[in-house]
C-alpha cells in the first residue's frame, strides 16, 4: 500500500521469490505530507502533479523492466477505496506506507488488519514519525495485539 517509485514493491519482488502475486496500490495523487517531528499541523512537504507523474512513472518502469512484470498486480486507486476487494484473512503479508497523518495512518491499520491471514507479516514504514508510533501502538493496544513488533530501518512489524 503506497508504491511511490516503487523501491520497497521492487525489493519485495526481488528477494522474495516464493512471491506468487505481488499487488501494488498506490493512487498516486498529490499529497501533502505531515509526518513530521515535533508535529506542528503543517506539511513537511507537498508533493504536485508534475512530482507524481514522474514519481508513477519512475515505478512503473522499474515493474516494467523487472522481468516479473507477470507476478505484478497494480491497483491505482485509493487503498482504502480498494480494501473491500480483498476477503478477510487473504492476504499473507501487508507492507503499509500510504498514510501522511495519525489519522490516515490509524485507518490504514483498522481497515487492512483484517485483511491479512493468521500468521501473515504486518508491517509498514515511517516508524520514525512520533504520529506513526503512537497510531501503530494505540492500534495494538485497542485490538489486544500482542505478538512481539520488530522495528528496523524506519519500518515496523509483527506477525498476526
Amino acid at each position: 500500500l503506497g508504491v511511490g517509485e516503487a523501491e520497497s514493491f521492487m525489493t519485495l519482488l526481488h528477494n522474495c521469490r516464493n512471491i506468487k502475486v505481488l499487488y501494488g496500490i498506490d493512487s498516486y495523487q498529490p499529497y501533502a505530507d505531515y509526518l513530521k517531528d515535533p508535529y506542528d499541523g503543517t506539511p513537511a512537504y507537498v508533493t504536485d502533479w508534475k512530482r507524481i507523474e514522474l514519481i508513477r512513472e519512475v515505478a512503473f518502469n522499474k515493474i516494467k523492466h523487472s522481468g516479473m512484470v507477470d507476478k505484478v498486480i497494480f491497483l491505482q486507486e485509493d487503498s482504502n477505496e480498494v480494501v473491500n476487494r480483498f476477503e478477510n484473512e487473504s492476504i499473507d503479508f501487508i507492507f503499509v506506507d500510504t498514510y501522511m497523518t495519525y489519522e490516515q495512518a490509524r485507518k490504514d491499520l483498522e481497515v487492512w488488519y483484517p485483511k491479512l491471514k493468521p500468521g501473515g507479516l504486518f508491517s509498514g514504514h515511517d516508524w520514525g514519525s512520533d504520529q506513526v508510533q503512537m497510531a501503530v501502538c494505540n492500534f495494538r493496544r485497542d485490538h489486544n495485539v500482542t505478538k512481539r513488533m520488530s522495528m528496523f530501518d524506519n519500518c515496523w512489524c509483527w506477525y498476526k
